[in-house]
């Protein structure tokens, strides 16, 4: 993977977004602490949001699943994975949807995050570590934030809030420069959220 990658993941690693990519075992998305899958992570949690708007949603729906977070037809329009690889990271649960085609196609790597961060404080951390690429927004209606490491081209991480005490985020990384999904990554993240989001609803 490339350095730039490693060093996103780093920065999200300091402020416990989300779990995302390292250059282990060809590309394979791992949780972004550098503990292995399935071992204990910790987190720090935060007060609950005074500003949230909208329908709390329960992520704990799919805590025991992370990788029934997105249906097997939301994953057929998204490309072409090997079977979800469910794993821990600092936030919480979290799976790995690898390219059938690691550097040819997209891998991403969903968090279902349940241990109190904010929308806010992770724009507060985002903004606090420098990070290049900083973007608020909203998804489904949700308070959102887009960041990078350095200038949003082949890989980004979307964070959503999604109750005044939790969040999901979700990351994407791919090395092939020909992908809609290289030249504007934030936006597939921001659509895989939103089909997050469809679940959690549903």
């Amino acid at each position: 993977m490339r350095p730039t990658i490693l060093i996103l993941l780093a920065t999200i690693s300091a402020i416990g977004l989300v779990a995302g990519c390292s250059g282990k075992d060809g590309g394979r998305a791992t949780p972004e602490t550098g503990t292995q899958t399935g071992a204990p992570a910790s987190s720090t949690g935060t007060s609950p949001s005074s500003s949230f708007e909208g329908v709390e949603l329960d992520t704990g729906k799919f805590a025991a699943k992370p990788c029934d977070a997105l249906t097997p037809a939301q994953l057929s329009t998204l490309g072409t994975f090997k079977a979800g690889e469910a794993g821990t990271s600092a936030l919480g649960p979290s799976c790995d949807f690898r390219a059938q085609k690691v550097l040819e196609g997209v891998t991403y790597e969903v968090v279902i995050a349940s241990s109190g961060n904010t929308i806010e404080s992770i724009v507060e951390n985002l903004k606090k570590n420098n990070t290049p690429v900083v973007k608020e927004t909203k998804v489904s209606g949700y308070a959102a934030v887009n960041s990078d490491q350095t200038n949003a081209k082949g890989s980004c991480a979307t964070a959503v809030g999604t109750s005044s005490e939790d969040a999901i985020s979700v990351q994407l990384i791919t090395e092939n420069e020909a992908l809609p999904e290289y030249k504007d990554p934030c936006g597939q993240t921001e659509k895989v959220a939103a089909l997050i989001i469809q679940n959690l609803k549903g």
